[in-house]
């Protein structure tokens, strides 16, 4: 049985991985996968540890899926779970580019690069074939993940070398094995950020401006006409405004 090593360095917003023939460390190709969010099903990459990968072929189409017995039999009927472990089912390795196309899989790439200003691995296609053709007429290969310390203030390592370099924050942070190393963040990652604060500061302003004029609107009365309508018409947005926001919130 072939035997490959998925050696992985974990961020923040994505695991990036090296995978190479076990027998003598050639690397075959780069990997991404989802962070590590406690082996959580469809947003966690999978615990490090020895699993098969099995490959099924079904409608002239190849899929791997990988699982922790060799024995698991594999299906894609609705309902099915091919189990990788005891949390998770369902995992392949398969193409795509960035973490939008992964739901706890782990996707192969010739090179790590920049797709629609994510980090990605590119030329999936290729390398996929590459493995299949590495993987040869075995429907089965023994796969062993393994983590890695990355340097405080380093860059990643020689799997970057070719295409372009991470700068990695120096504040390392506990990952599923010894540590996790936090990479400089995507745009999109700013931009949902920022989103969330500006909600966060037009929900909290929003929810104090209806509270204060709820508090006050027994003095309404007392302003001339032009000003009740004008107070009465913001008291009323400023209260759908607010529940509108912590609608928002709450999704």
């Amino acid at each position: 049985m072939k035997r490959a090593q998925l050696t992985r360095t974990y961020s923040k917003y994505a695991t990036f991985g090296t995978l190479s023939d076990s027998h003598d460390m050639t690397p075959l190709m780069q990997t991404l996968e989802l962070p590590w969010l406690d082996n959580q099903n469809d947003i966690s990459c999978i615990k490090e540890g020895l699993y098969y990968v099995k490959k099924f072929v079904e409608d002239g189409k190849t899929y791997l899926y990988i699982v922790k017995d060799r024995d698991q039999e594999l299906s894609r009927e609705p309902g099915f779970k091919n189990w990788c472990d005891k949390k998770r089912f369902n995992v392949r390795m398969h193409t795509g580019n960035t973490v939008e196309d992964i739901t706890g899989c782990v996707v192969v790439g010739s090179k790590f690069g920049r797709h629609m200003d994510y980090h990605a691995v590119l030329e999936s296609r290729d390398a996929f074939k590459k493995l299949l053709t590495w993987l040869g007429k075995d429907d089965i290969f023994e796969l062993q993940i393994v983590g890695r310390w990355v340097e405080r203030n380093a860059v990643f390592p020689e799997i970057m070398k070719d295409s372009y370099q991470i700068p990695i924050n120096t504040i390392p942070r506990r990952g599923p094995s010894k540590t996790e190393v936090i990479v400089e963040t995507p745009a999109y990652i700013k931009d949902a950020i920022e989103m969330n604060e500006m909600k966060e500061k037009f929900t909290r302003f929003f929810t104090a401006l209806y509270s204060g004029l709820k508090q006050g609107k027994g003095n309404v009365d007392n302003l001339t006409p032009r000003w009740q309508r004008i107070a009465k018409g913001i008291l009323r947005i400023a209260e759908v405004v607010s529940k509108l926001f912590i609608v928002f919130k709450g999704g």
